[in-house]
């Protein structure tokens, strides 16, 4: 309710950048009530010509986003499509290299779309080489770069190079700072050293992430389970039957 009386004022003030400011704050309100909808829909009341360039396509990017943690692959690939086509200098963009890599991984699951052609993807062949080239794009002192390193490191995964993934998770862990997707490289990282067989920094990892990250909700709700799951499976294979 507050955020909407913010928007009132700012537009009672008429100041353009204001406004964009205060309904992307609303935006991330709704956000985080887990109404993605609302936010999407508050998002787009950015994109009109008097709201200031750089806020439009942080509406733009945020609404991508969102349709990509929705599973709406085609609609944010052509959301990214028409960003890419209309400002190409966007390429060098953090933001917009990270979401273009996410995309990537979107698609390798659902198999929709082409292979880009406007994109720097230099030799991939397939999607998740093309997301790894993305990826290594973020610059290291970017603040996106732990989130880069833990989408390179599940890409690595996926593709069942698991030895190659534990040095890019572990620098996830490093880079990234207490959040969720920082709970997510934890968790990563020692799937990683179970299935190398490297039970003591597995359950190490398991034990970190329950530890320290029960106080988020939403991470006890998708991590817990599993982490636990994960523990009794390193307790038998360390034969410390009473301990699992």
């Amino acid at each position: 309710a507050q955020s909407s009386n913010l928007v009132a004022s700012a537009r009672a003030a008429a100041a353009p950048s204001l406004v964009a400011d205060s309904l992307a704050f609303q935006a991330s309100v709704l956000r985080q009530l887990d109404r993605i909808d609302d936010a999407i829909s508050v998002y787009t009341n950015n994109y009109v010509a008097s709201v200031p360039e750089d806020r439009r396509r942080l509406a733009l990017m945020n609404v991508i986003e969102l349709q990509l943690a929705q599973g709406r692959t085609a609609e944010a690939g052509q959301l990214l499509q028409g960003l890419l086509t209309q400002r190409r200098d966007d390429l060098s963009s953090d933001i917009v290299v990270l979401t273009s890599g996410e995309l990537q991984m979107r698609l390798h699951f659902d198999g929709s779309g082409v292979m880009p052609t406007n994109l720097p993807l230099a030799a991939a062949t397939n999607r998740l080489e093309a997301a790894m080239t993305l990826f290594d794009q973020v610059g290291t002192n970017s603040p996106l770069y732990g989130k880069a390193l833990l989408n390179k490191g599940w890409c690595l995964w996926l593709e069942k190079r698991v030895g190659e993934s534990v040095p890019v998770l572990r620098a996830a862990v490093d880079a990234l700072p207490f959040s969720e997707d920082l709970a997510v490289a934890r968790f990563k990282l020692a799937d990683a050293h179970f299935a190398q067989a490297d039970y003591t920094n597995a359950l190490s990892g398991y034990r970190a992430l329950t530890n320290e990250f029960a106080g988020i909700p939403r991470v006890r709700a998708s991590l817990f389970d599993q982490a636990l799951h994960q523990i009794v499976r390193v307790y038998i294979r360390l034969g410390a039957v009473e301990d699992a």
